[in-house]
């Protein structure tokens, strides 16, 4: 694709600091010769191109996204005047969509470009909406992303892709302090197709996922497994499906029921996933008779809990992770870990990695007192005994 070719730029004298002009062409890159009807972004501000293949935008406010500070050369004092970044999407159908994510332009100036969009006769087009979720207001500045096009939103969350070559794709729409949503599309040759509203969520909002848990020979709804994402839980119902408001981010999830080995994975949680589906393999092995059956707490060597710290039991010899806990403000956790021997990892930012090796036994009993102390980060390694040795609780099956 050709690089945009700017204008002159200047010190525009009518417009008001805060504000630019852009004014330009867009023409085709093999002809060269004017194309109407382009649609141009600037900054959030819209606009098309006429007969002439020409548009302007006069005096429009642009956010600040990034600026330059320019300093003079004889003082070495930052000068007052400011370059800014601004985004600018052009787009056609049956052209691919240009985009400069840093057109420079001085604040309270203007410029003149020229665009040379690339053909590309049989492409698809897509157009729609990003808004945000709870609120529907749409999402100004977002990047839409489908395989190697990129596109920027106008103010009112529009969006146009064109170019897209024919068959399924993977859009990506994301924007600063939101989690990013991925979705399939399919891109129809040579037409122009317009998407359903997409949800971009807040960052630390909760996340609609759902899915099934099944039986991995029948294939059979498993009722009553439990399906823990990150701190939040729910069971299935009929069917094995569940549904649950998961936090944004990687995050562990675990499936356990009666009867079956459980799963312990990370999951990258956005807007947009699919229904998941889970398989559990029957266990021949005793399950734990209570909702846990190891617990402990994680401190600091102050003897401070140590919140949001992951708690892994990877059952030996083949390290296959069987539980998954994020500690609490509380600094506790439990696991639900059928008898066998285990190795607990202990992991959070800014410490040092713990672990210790631990045996569940049979007969329903709690391992107790599973203590941890999380070094900081970059301190001498030392052995910290935990606050209390591990104790065994004997609990009948209910």
């Amino acid at each position: 694709m050709t690089p945009i070719n700017p204008g002159g730029g200047g010190n525009g004298g009518s417009t008001q600091p805060g504000r630019v002009t852009l004014t330009g062409t867009v023409k085709d890159q093999q002809t060269n010769l004017p194309l109407q009807g382009a649609l141009v972004i600037f900054g959030g501000n819209r606009t098309a191109t006429d007969a002439d293949g020409k548009f302007a935008l006069t005096n429009v406010s642009v956010p600040r996204r990034q600026t330059v500070l320019s300093s003079a050369s004889a003082t070495r004092r930052l000068q007052t005047a400011q370059t800014l970044r601004v985004s600018l999407t052009v787009s056609l159908h049956e052209y691919e969509t240009f985009l400069n994510d840093s057109f420079s332009i001085q604040e309270g100036g203007s410029a003149n470009v020229e665009v040379a969009l690339v053909p590309a006769p049989g492409a698809g087009t897509f157009t729609g909406l990003v808004r945000e979720s709870g609120t529907n207001r749409g999402v100004q500045d977002a990047l839409v992303t489908i395989g190697s096009l990129k596109g920027r939103t106008d103010k009112d969350g529009r969006f146009q892709i064109s170019g897209v070559t024919p068959g399924p794709q993977s859009l990506r729409a994301e924007a600063s302090g939101y989690t990013r949503t991925v979705i399939p599309v399919t891109a129809l040759a040579g037409e122009i197709v317009e998407l359903p509203p997409i949800d971009l969520f807040k960052s630390g909002d909760l996340i609609p996922i759902s899915g099934r848990v099944l039986d991995d020979v029948s294939h059979e709804g498993i009722v009553g497994a439990t399906v823990r994402v990150g701190t939040k839980e729910t069971r299935t119902v009929a069917g094995g499906v569940f549904n649950l408001n998961a936090p944004a981010g990687t995050q562990p999830v675990v499936v356990n029921a009666a009867g079956y080995e459980s799963i312990a994975l990370n999951v990258e949680i956005i807007g947009g996933l699919p229904p998941f589906t889970f398989f559990l393999a029957a266990s021949t092995v005793e399950p734990p008779s209570t909702p846990f059956n190891v617990r402990g707490r994680v401190t600091d060597p102050n003897g401070n809990p140590v919140s949001g710290a992951r708690v892994t039991a990877l059952e030996q010899p083949n390290n296959i992770a069987r539980d998954i806990f994020i500690t609490r403000d509380d600094g506790k956790y439990r696991l639900f870990i059928a008898p066998a021997f285990y190795r607990i990892i202990v992991e959070k930012s800014g410490f040092q990695t713990a672990q210790r090796d631990l045996t569940v036994p049979p007969g329903g009993q709690i391992v107790d007192n599973v203590n941890f102390t999380l070094l900081p980060a970059g301190s001498p390694s030392a052995v910290l005994p935990s606050s209390k040795p591990a104790k065994r609780v004997r609990r009948e099956r209910q």
